[in-house]
């Protein structure tokens, strides 16, 4: 849900054309790179945004509304799924936070290709594949190294979990940021441990 807590914000902010706006324009249009776009999200998920909306001093029926937009874009998707009750965090990986164990449950539920937040160390589990890939200036004038991770259940399924930045990109590029596609993009590029990196 750091994907839609930055869409809000971007819009209280009155900013336009970020990351975030650009890659839900993507999904709100339905395809991304030739593909048909499935929202996917918990009724924990959707509470957690809630909240976090609320304590940002966003509006009670502001955020309530931005709740009933994600419901109503999961209906929307090619799928037409309702939001995942999911009990317990995550079944097959322990991450530190269980608000990002509980979404990434969710993600594998579903069978899901691709997670999208800001929050890229706290999706890092031990033995992840992880690349280096590009560099975003912040605000303040100094720079974020972001990378995107292949987190893989025991199961064999793979999800990618990258930065708004980097999925805009790839949806400009008309890339499907499948596993392979990923994997193939930064072949030759320099492997990055999971156990190096930290959120600045």
């Amino acid at each position: 849900m750091n994907f839609f807590v930055r869409l809000a914000k971007a819009s209280l902010q009155k900013r336009s054309n970020t990351a975030v706006q650009r890659v839900f324009s993507a999904i709100a249009a339905g395809w991304i790179s030739g593909r048909p776009v499935q929202l996917v999200a918990s009724f924990q998920m959707i509470d957690t945004l809630s909240q976090v909306l609320q304590r940002l001093s966003v509006e009670d029926d502001v955020a309530d509304e931005v709740a009933r937009t994600v419901i109503d874009m999961m209906a929307r998707g090619p799928e037409q799924l309702s939001p995942y009750v999911i009990l317990g965090g995550s079944p097959d990986l322990t991450l530190k936070d269980a608000e990002d164990g509980g979404g990434l449950a969710t993600a594998f539920a579903a069978r899901a290709n691709l997670l999208v937040t800001d929050n890229l160390a706290d999706f890092m589990p031990a033995g992840c594949e992880c690349f280096q890939t590009s560099t975003m200036r912040l605000t303040d004038g100094t720079e974020r190294i972001l990378t995107c991770q292949i987190v893989k259940r025991s199961d064999g399924h793979e999800i990618v979990v990258a930065h708004p930045v980097d999925v805009q990109n790839w949806v400009g590029k008309q890339l499907d940021a499948t596993t392979d596609n990923v994997r193939a993009l930064f072949t030759g590029r320099k492997h990055v441990p999971a156990s190096s990196q930290k959120q600045p």
